[in-house]
């Protein structure tokens, strides 16, 4: 049997696909470190297109890189074993992002409600509000829907700052993954036969 010639085993290392997708990784989460409450559709489609380009960019050569290190009669084992860190490490994530949400918009919500004073919002413009039908305590419910809803885009812009920055840390450890050996010729008649 002839042996397969892959140009991108040759031409590129997979570390530096990898190291270019967490950067365009890094690179969405920063767009999304913009959002606000009143932007239109766009930016999340941008970043969204960002991201998913940066996310093949990391996972596919990892994944080859993973695999291509095993012998053959181990790659059951070990797809079991990699896809069982991964939703660990991917439930782990979640779980923190979750905590800094909810942490960052009880914060955000305080620090926001802390500057609606009698000043702010003075005696004369509820007298207001009561003449088109609204009493106080649904004036303030308004009031505290709006802050509700700026401070969960506080907490989401602080969760999105934890992301970027996990994936700048987590960035020079690509330089810890090592390329698949060359397998010598005829290996791979071999690992067909086994197959």
């Amino acid at each position: 049997m002839a042996q397969r010639f892959n140009v991108c085993e040759y031409l590129v290392d997979r570390r530096l696909v990898i190291l270019v997708g967490l950067s365009l990784t890094a690179l969405s989460v920063r767009m999304m470190m913009h959002f606000s409450p009143d932007m239109n559709g766009e930016p999340v489609m941008w970043s969204g297109l960002v991201q998913g380009l940066g996310f093949g960019l990391v996972f596919l050569p990892l994944n080859l890189m993973a695999f291509g290190t095993l012998d053959p009669k181990y790659r059951t084992q070990g797809a079991g074993l990699y896809n069982l860190a991964r939703s660990l490490s991917g439930s782990i994530a979640i779980s923190i992002v979750t905590v800094i949400l909810a942490r960052q918009q009880q914060v955000a919500h305080s620090d926001l409600a802390s500057h609606i004073t009698e000043q702010r919002v003075p005696l004369p413009a509820l007298t207001l509000t009561q003449q088109f039908g609204f009493g106080p305590g649904q004036v303030f419910g308004i009031i505290d829907a709006e802050l509700n809803r700026q401070a969960t885009m506080v907490a989401y812009l602080d969760a999105f700052s934890f992301m970027f920055w996990m994936v700048i840390v987590a960035s020079p450890l690509v330089l810890l993954l090592k390329a698949p050996a060359k397998a010598p010729a005829g290996a791979e008649e071999t690992a067909m036969a086994v197959e």
